[in-house]
């Protein structure tokens, strides 16, 4: 997970398999560096029928404000 992902689903399948909607750009990936930091769709509690673009990453515990996080 840290190294390499895919997503390699249509647009389309997505929407129909999770009722969601996608109002940002989308692009299936077959295969992503982890270190490229992509943004992949995400359902959130919040807006459960939005997917939105979300960017992983992991951040170490000392870091105290969101300007260091990025």
């Amino acid at each position: 997970m840290c190294y390499h992902k895919q997503n390699h689903a249509t647009q389309g399948s997505l929407e129909a398999r999770y009722k969601a909607a996608m109002k940002e750009p989308y692009q299936p990936n077959f295969h992503e560096n982890g270190f490229s930091h992509l943004p992949s769709p995400v359902i959130t509690a919040e807006h459960t029928g939005l997917f939105r673009n979300l960017t992983w990453g992991l951040i170490p515990f000392w870091v105290k404000t969101h300007a260091d996080a990025l």
